[in-house]
């Protein structure tokens, strides 16, 4: 075997080594108690699997309802569509795309929760999903109501920023405890 403190080889039978004297079953101890130690802290992850993931897919859900009946126009709806006919169509669209997203922030949950090699991804995939799909919507609202795409950016870029900001920090997050991920 190799001494666990200076790495030169050792006979199996030797607890002491002959080159720098450490005991091999003290230095397997303090091993074991840095390694407990040294593990980074999961406030954040218990913090996105318990509440935020949760949060995330509820005010999803809602959206896709609001989208896929029109309620975001107030009551008027009706003549919003009048209008622009295709713009009911692109709500509905995007509130089913909601629903599926809404689906998807649960999936990406459980896969947290237990820990699976690809979860990480799955986030970055679940941030990525939602800016691409904020955007389009908006460049088809865009092309349907006349309305400048940069207007109905500024609308969102609260939104849209936010989720940028989350996303690079889920994924240093993720990157520094990549090694926890191996279901």
């Amino acid at each position: 075997m190799f001494c666990k403190k200076c790495g030169k080889f050792i006979s199996d039978d030797k607890n002491i080594c002959p080159y720098c004297g450490a005991d091999q079953k003290a230095v397997q101890e303090l091993t074991n108690v840095n390694a407990l130690q040294e593990q980074p802290p999961m406030k954040f992850y218990k913090f996105m699997i318990y509440f935020s993931l949760f949060a995330a897919a509820v005010v999803s859900y809602i959206s896709g309802l609001t989208l896929v009946t029109g309620l975001q126009y107030g009551g008027l709806a009706d003549q919003v569509y009048a209008v622009f006919p295709m713009m009911k169509i692109i709500d509905i669209i995007y509130g089913l795309f909601t629903f599926g997203y809404a689906t998807y922030v649960i999936f990406v949950r459980q896969a947290l929760a237990k820990y699976k090699i690809d979860a990480p991804k799955m986030v970055s995939i679940m941030y990525i999903m939602n800016l691409a799909s904020t955007i389009i919507y908006v460049i088809l609202i865009s092309l349907v109501s006349q309305i400048s795409i940069f207007e109905l950016l500024m609308e969102d870029i609260s939104s849209l920023l936010s989720t940028i900001i989350f996303w690079v920090i889920t994924t240093i997050y993720f990157n520094k405890r990549e090694h926890l991920f191996i279901n």
